[in-house]
């Protein structure tokens, strides 16, 4: 967060930021209250911050996991797909 040339982390700008964001839960079809270190802003949804001054947010987006299957699971992937029994 920016803040007339100062920069935070969004958990030490309480004083620039309301310290919670609604996340819109779709199958609930109604927003949830996040807050704190564990609040989980998930891509393609509707969140928003209450901003107390007027600022910049910015928010790094975080990578995808790599892919988890056990092995066995991708050679027999790679051998359908070689002897095109997709």
């Amino acid at each position: 967060v920016r803040h007339n040339g100062q920069t935070k982390n969004l958990l030490d700008a309480s004083d620039w930021i309301a310290p919670l964001c609604y996340a819109w839960d779709a199958p609930a079809g109604d927003y949830r209250i996040e807050r704190g270190a564990d609040a989980v802003l998930d891509p393609w949804e509707g969140n928003w911050l209450l901003a107390l001054v007027d600022c910049d947010t910015a928010l790094a987006p975080v990578p995808r996991p790599r892919c988890t299957l056990p092995a066995a699971v991708l050679r027999a992937r790679e051998t359908r797909i070689a002897g095109f029994g997709w």
